[in-house]
């Protein structure tokens, strides 16, 4: 691998887990961080949480936004969810979280 993409897969791993602790902060369970850039071309990470009701999804969401942006600098290029708040996507580029 070349410097810039060691770095960059560096950098997406560390966001990742950021994602997950914040995750774990608001007390999501199930966490999972999946490395897929080798089995994917869209992302290098998925960071996996479950929460118990809209309430945590809406806190996990907004503490996962939070710590990204101000630990890694990084927004989500898209945020997605249901009518009834009962999951959620965050997608950064290089890594997802749900």
């Amino acid at each position: 691998m070349t410097d810039a993409v060691e770095q960059q897969a560096a950098f997406s791993r560390e966001c990742a887990l950021i994602a997950a602790k914040a995750a774990d902060a608001k007390k999501a369970t199930d966490i999972m961080v999946q490395e897929v850039r080798d089995l994917i071309s869209v992302t290098d990470y998925f960071v996996i949480a479950t929460a118990a009701n809209r309430r945590q999804v809406e806190a996990i969401v907004d503490e996962v936004e939070e710590r990204v942006r101000k630990e890694a600098h990084a927004k989500p290029l898209h945020r997605e969810g249901t009518e009834d708040g009962m999951w959620a996507l965050l997608d950064y580029g290089n890594f997802v979280v749900h």
